[in-house]
């Protein structure tokens, strides 16, 4: 399996139309997902809820079996995700039970949603990216770390460090 250069990556969060609210919210989406490693469900159940803007900026991601996570973002997904919620849901600390994300009809993101949004962008410089969860899993590993040995925890590595195949994930 091969994994997005910084380059690619790059393009892929330069195709949204930011000039659009669709565009704002797939950017921010994009964002998300490159930042946290999140698998395309657990991004269609975030819910306001789900976001905490304190000092670092968490999200809260359900995996399978209702097991859940707090992962930090950076400082432009953070902006990215406050300008989006001051948009499209102004009083967004008073309706924490709502989605996060939205489609043009006012309803909740489904999987399906959001793999056509991805897949609509999954074309970098006319190759054909899948992208799937253990494309997202090696964009966060390259950049925040790697995960070393049985013990989970991440030591940090350059943005410019391949990952191996034959790393543990």
């Amino acid at each position: 399996m091969s994994y997005l250069t910084l380059d690619e990556m790059q393009a892929l969060l330069a195709q949204p139309d930011i000039h659009t609210t669709a565009g704002r919210r797939d950017l921010t989406m994009l964002s998300l997902l490159y930042d946290t490693g999140a698998r395309v469900q657990e991004l269609a159940d975030l819910e306001l809820g789900d976001v905490r803007f304190s000092s670092p900026t968490v999200i809260r991601l359900t995996g399978n079996g209702g097991k859940a996570r707090l992962v930090p973002i950076m400082t432009p997904t953070e902006k990215l995700l406050r300008a989006y919620l001051e948009e499209c849901c102004p009083n967004y600390s008073a309706h924490n039970g709502y989605p996060l994300f939205y489609n043009r009809n006012g309803k909740k993101l489904t999987r399906a949603g959001i793999a056509y949004i991805l897949n609509k962008y999954g074309c970098v410089d006319k190759v054909s990216v899948a992208i799937s969860r253990e494309i997202m899993v090696k964009w966060m590993q390259n950049r925040y770390g790697r995960r070393t040995g049985m013990s989970g925890q991440y030591h940090m590595v350059t943005i410019e460090e391949p990952v191996k195949e034959d790393d543990p994930l």
